[in-house]
């Protein structure tokens, strides 16, 4: 078996070349010593074991380096843009309730209804009330429809964000709870406004021009001289049916069955009749709509069913989240939605993130070029190392056995004789020894360079390591997903350089804020639990502004603070305080802001209340010459006409009969006035802490609130006294105090620091210094063994030179001899043989592995400079804290590359950026809405006509400037709510960019202001037309009389008309009707004195000025006509016209409605600065990167790590490949020998 031969010789080969190995063999003699080789080939033995150990140990401690220690499964994208708006990745789609796109919201069926009513008493009738109730549904469909659209807009416009890409399952779910949070908030928002107006129009006491909350009736009187007089009385209307009765008094929601006609004829099913057309149409359901038989009798018993209008049920079989009889108020409670559809994208958030880079993490190894460079660097220091160490310590363990087996030598003794053998190894070391015969002198030289050698090499590591020992560094430490008790134990030791990096950099606040406050004891006190009138409306400001909290509070804990670390305890306080402080300024303004919107708009249309405090409808003259007109309270000391002012109060005094007298009682700190919601904000809660006073009160007024109501405490501690007014606490939103409590730990939590890191400065460690030099020393050696020696020899030469008796001068066909011997015969691997059998044949081999080592040694250190040199490396170029001037130089030059990481990744917007109105439109700033004016447009000596501009006119302009004080509030408010905004940035944004995301978020926050002012006035509007609330002067209703028995005078109500014979407007239909508003002769209104140019009257105030505009001021010729007709011309009173020279985006005919449209700003004005948003950035250091190759030291020194390994690696190989080579060429060229 030939091949199991060949492998049994191989595997003896083997064997024996190991035994025999002999790394540490000596040619200096010829004779063999058995002592002497037996050292050599332990040592060669020991010398392995080391090398293979030393080798183990540190090659494993290099490659085991943990690329990344973070979560070693987790894919980690990091984001390069953090902020993001939604519009970007997300869409909501709305379907809505069938109700909203059939025939039953459009004025087709509305007229229908309509044009079946004749004018009649007021009755609960679906004739009566039918078109009232639909056109309000109506309105509902529409306002809902703008509040989604405009709200999803400002949705879109919200940043996302994200400081890591999110895994799929993680997006849909925050986008969903996004999507929930601005459902929630906008559905919030919405009834919230809803429920201000019908709090205010109720608690005012406002009449419903249908009549439906307030009975009139009229009284006669005879006085001394037999004259019949007559008064007005009203009273709450009282809502009977078979089983109980409601009074308007004690809720608005009282409601009754609605019939078609009068005497039982049809009832509809669903729909009611209330004390306002809003409770009556919430309290309703669809349940008629859904059914085609019940659509068909109520068309007959309208006596509308030959009309040409087609009405279907509403489709039953539609997929729906409510049923037929389930309420109006419960759709709109969900803004008449059906369902909201969300289309997230994660590949368009993922584009959006736009990662640069994805990493993931597991415990690996160094890469394999790495591994080998530094192996082949480790392996030349520790053979260089070990070929000294190994064979004297062998040398010296044997020495010590064989020392055992003599007799004992006195320690003296042994000590002198190591010094002298120490003294003779000194003297006698020779690390350069010639494997030949030489000269004395040559042997000296020998000796010369192994001490200059050795000394050189000490030198070289001593102050390698003394430097590496010596060098500061600044060692950090990380630490993996430490506790939070482990964060706060470093954080005392290490606070200044400390940081821990966030998972999540947006962390949202309710994870770790809580946010409280607590109400004025007025609203947890029985007191407006029972009372009426000024206490209704204080309950509902309570009830209002626990709601806002409320609602608040959700968008509040739904915000994120942005931090790229965690922020110690002290700094998160100071941050949660100041993220309170504008929650609760935000908070208020909004409320209060909601209250003022509708509170104004009430007043400026001038609405008239049931009580008679404001107007009332007043009987004159004696039957049968009868005239109705409207009265005027007004109110002492200074006779405050309700006509002029809406704000006019006095104390509030009652008569009372106690026993036979009649004493006058006034309420401590309350008073009366025009409108209840005014009044109440003048009162104070004086009596209401006096339990005298509140048991007085009781007594005489027999006043609805129970026996046993307690007073307030003064003793509990509050920011309000006794008699502070209690529009101060509505302002404050009805709060005592506000806290913000700031969970240190959960804010650690959520922001899932991954790792901590600290820094402290100290020196290289020993073990780092160790491989360095260990590194170093291989190279060193074979640098310093080539040099040294010609270095010495070339000295000596020098000297030597004078003692040539001549010179010889070589021709350069001699040197070119010399060198072509010097570089045939030139033998690294020289041996000295004992037996000069095969010399010849020896040296050739030395000769041929000599050539062979040099061509593999520059071959293979060629090939790693190339690696290591030529192989393109990203470069990296850093500067630490760079000045915005050399920001701006380095953006110039590196546009492309340059970053700068941001430390601080959310700025707030007033930290670079203001914005203001520059200026408002020039009537908010005139006379035309001043007191001054308004009075003296008001004044007229005799009665005038119902619709003269001297009637009209002082509420036309008090309402303008309304509407100047409204808007610049509102934009007050949302821009102190703009500057604290954030703007989310990783790095630093170039200037351009800059420039056009702050000029979007300036569009944007200009539009979203004007829209939700608008939104909000139009919901006020809509709801004042729908519910068909009565406006005093008539007009939009008239009271009219009828004297039925020639006794008894009855009131009741009709739409006032607009415009002319051929074309009129009733404000039945529209609350659009307007006339050009004028001045009467006579109070008859059947001569016109004066036209007004661009001023109109109308259904209500607000819409008559909407449509109306300012031509008439912009000319002096039009206002001086106006003073001659006002018959004031001689009144001291300069008033100039408007100036036309000043800059305008106005025309003069331009409608106040569209200068609102705008908030009667002419102009917006922002400042920006690049070089504050770049200074609150606070880059530390900017860099940039470009391909580039190792630096000239990283080479040099990588080479001369590699050169001592090379020399050993091929000293050891190149001889054996020779004789390998030979061995091959030997049996080939064998000839063969046959039989």
């Amino acid at each position: 078996m030939p091949v199991c031969q060949g492998i049994g010789n191989l595997l003896n080969r083997m064997k024996k070349s190991i035994v025999e190995l002999n790394i540490f063999h000596s040619n200096t003699s010829s004779a063999i010593d058995e002592n002497e080789i037996k050292i050599e080939l332990i040592s060669t033995r020991i010398f392995l074991l080391f090398l293979v150990v030393f080798l183990g140990i540190l090659t494993g401690y290099i490659s085991e380096i943990q690329l990344y220690k973070q979560y070693s499964t987790i894919i980690s994208c990091p984001c390069t843009t953090v902020s993001f708006p939604y519009e970007q990745f997300l869409n909501v789609k709305v379907t809505y309730h069938q109700i909203c796109q059939s025939i039953y919201t459009t004025q087709f069926w509305i007229n229908l209804i309509k044009s079946s009513s004749i004018i009649q008493q007021p009755s609960p009738t679906f004739r009566y009330l039918g078109g009232p109730l639909f056109q309000l549904l109506t309105s509902f469909c529409s306002l809902t429809n703008t509040t989604i659209d405009q709200g999803l807009n400002n949705f879109y416009k919200t940043l996302f964000i994200s400081g890591t890409v999110m895994s799929l399952e993680i997006f849909r779910k925050q986008t969903d709870e996004l999507i929930e949070l601005f459902i929630s908030s906008t559905t919030n928002s919405f009834t919230r406004s809803l429920d201000i107006i019908r709090d205010a129009t109720h608690h005012n006491g406002i009449i419903s021009g249908l009549l439906t909350n307030f009975d009139y009736s009229v009284q006669s009187y005879k006085t001394p001289r037999n004259i019949i007089l007559y008064s007005t009385l009203s009273d709450y209307h009282t809502f009977t049916d078979s089983t109980s009765n409601c009074s308007c008094l004690d809720s608005p929601s009282c409601i009754i069955p609605i019939y078609v006609n009068n005497g039982n004829s049809f009832l509809v099913p669903g729909m009611y009749a209330g004390c306002f057309v809003v409770e009556a149409l919430l309290q309703s359901n669809l349940i008629c709509l859904y059914n085609q038989s019940c659509i068909d009798d109520l068309r007959y018993a309208l006596n509308t069913s030959a009309t040409n209008l087609t009405t279907t049920a509403l489709d039953l079989t539609l997929p729906t989240q409510y049923q037929p009889n389930t309420t109006i108020n419960d759709i709109l409670s969900k803004l008449m939605v059906e369902q909201w559809i969300n289309t997230t994208s994660h590949r368009d958030y993922y584009n959006q993130c736009n990662p640069i880079q994805c990493q993931y993490s597991y415990v690996g190894k160094n890469d394999f070029i790495t591994v080998i460079t530094t192996i082949i660097g480790l392996i030349g220091g520790l053979i260089t190392i070990l070929k000294v160490v190994v064979p004297r310590l062998v040398a010296k363990i044997r020495s010590f056995q064989h020392r055992q087996n003599t007799e004992r030598v006195p320690i003296r003794t042994r000590i002198v004789g190591l010094w002298i053998q120490l003294k003779i190894l000194i003297i006698k070391l020779n690390l350069f020894h010639s494997d030949v015969d030489v000269s004395e002198d040559e042997i000296k030289g020998e000796i010369i360079s192994t001490r200059v050698y050795v000394i050189l090499l000490v030198l070289s590591i001593l102050t390698l390591t003394i430097y590496r020992l010596q060098v500061k560094i600044i060692q950090t430490i990380t630490i993996q997903s430490p506790s939070y008790t482990k964060y706060l134990e470093l954080h005392e030791i290490y606070s200044s350089s400390l940081t821990c990096p966030c998972t999540n950099i947006g962390i949202e606040q309710g994870n770790f804020i809580n946010i409280d406050a607590t109400f004025h004891q007025v609203c947890q006190n029985d007191l407006i639990q029972s009372g009426q009138g000024h206490l209704q409306f204080v309950a509902s400001w309570c009830r209002l502004a626990n709601e806002s909290l409320r609602d608040g509070r959700l968008v509040f804990n739904s915000q994120q603070l942005i931090t790229q670390e965690v922020l110690s305890i002290d700094i998160l306080e100071k941050e949660v305080q100041s993220l309170s402080i504008l929650f609760f300024t935000s908070t208020i303004s909004t409320f209060v802001r909601s209250l003022s919107i509708v509170h104004e708009t009430i007043h400026m249309n001038a609405l008239q209340n049931g009580f008679q405090t404001n107007f009332y409808p007043q009987i004159t003259g004696t039957f049968p010459l009868l005239n109705l007109v409207t009265a005027t309270v007004i109110y002492p000391p200074n006779a405050c006409s309700c006509a002029v002012y809406s704000t006019c109060t006095a104390p509030n005094i009652f008569p009372v009969q106690n026993n036979s007298n009649t004493i006058i009682f006034t309420f401590p700190g309350l008073l009366t006035g025009c409108y209840l919601d005014e009044s109440t904000f003048q009162s104070t809660l004086q009596c209401y802490y006096n339990q005298t006073c509140l048991d007085t009160v009781h007594h005489f007024l027999q006043s609805t609130l129970s026996t046993n109501i307690t007073a307030l405490n003064r003793t509990v501690d509050s920011q309000y006294n006794e008699t502070s007014i209690i529009r101060d606490i509505v302002n404050n939103m009805m709060i005592e105090n506000w806290t913000a409590v700031a969970f240190h730990q959960s804010f650690y939590e959520t922001c899932q620091p991954s790792l901590c890191t600290y820094s402290y400065q100290t020196q290289n460690s020993i073990s780092a210094v160790i491989t360095i030099v260990i590194q170093l020393v291989g190279g060193l050696t074979v640098l310093l063994k080539i040099l040294v020696p010609k270095i010495v020899k070339i000295f000596r030469s020098s000297r030597c030179i004078h003692h040539e008796n001549t010179t010889q001068g070589f021709s350069i066909n001699q040197i070119f001899i010399k060198i072509k011997d010097f570089v045939k015969n030139f033998n690294l691997f020289h041996s000295k043989i004992s037996f000069q059998t095969n010399l010849q044949r020896q040296i050739q081999f030395e000769v041929m592995s000599t050539r062979l080592f040099i061509f593999l040694f520059i071959v293979s250190l060629s090939i790693f400079v190339i690696l290591i040199s030529l192989i393109p490396v990203k470069q990296t170029v850093t500067f630490d804290k760079p000045s915005y001037e050399n920001y701006s130089i380095l953006y110039k030059q590196q546009n492309q590359s340059l970053e700068c990481s941001c430390t601080t990744l959310s700025i707030e917007y007033k930290q670079f950026l203001q914005v203001k109105v520059n200026r408002t439109h020039q009537i908010c700033q005139s006379i035309y809405i001043t007191d001054q004016w308004i009075l003296f447009i008001s004044q007229h000596p005799y009665v005038l006509y119902v619709r003269d501009f001297r009637i009209l006119g002082p509420s036309f302009f008090r309402a303008l400037a309304s509407l100047c004080t409204l808007t610049a509030q509102a934009i007050s408010d949302e821009l102190i709510a703009f500057h604290t905004q954030q703007f989310v940035t990783r790095y630093v944004i170039s200037f351009d960019l800059f420039q056009e995301q702050v000029r979007s978020s300036i569009e944007y926050f200009i539009t979203s202001t004007t829209l939700n002012f608008i939104r909000s006035l139009q919901l006020v509007r809509d709801t004042t037309q729908g519910n068909i609330l009565f406006a005093t002067r008539g007009t939009n209703m008239m009271f009219t009389f009828t004297v039925p028995d020639n006794k008894t005078v009855i009131l009741s109500t009709l739409y006032t008309l607009y415009g002319n014979s051929s074309s009129l407007c009733s404000c039945q239909d529209t609350s659009q009707c307007v006339n050009q508003s004028r001045i009467y002769t006579n109070y008859t209104g059947e001569t016109i004195k004066y036209s007004l140019p661009g001023m109109y009257a109308g259904c209500f105030v607000v819409e008559a000025l909407l449509q109306s505009n300012l031509i008439c001021l912009y000319n002096q010729s039009c206002i001086d006509d106006l003073r001659y007709a006002l018959n004031a011309s001689a009144t001291n009173l300069t008033i100039t016209a408007l100036d036309l020279t000043l800059p305008t985006q106005y025309q003069p005919n331009t409608s106040i409605n569209d200068i609102l449209s705008k908030l009667m700003v002419e102009q917006w004005i922002n400042t920006t600065s690049h070089r504050d948003y770049y200074n609150q950035c606070n880059p530390i250091q900017c860099q940039y990167s470009y391909v580039g190759k190792n630096d000239f030291i990283t080479v040099i020194t990588t080479i001369i790590g590699l050169i001592g390994g090379l020399n050993t690696i091929l000293r050891f190989v190149t001889p054996r490949l020779i004789k390998i080579y030979s061995k091959y060429q030997t049996n080939r060229v064998q000839p063969f020998i046959g039989e």
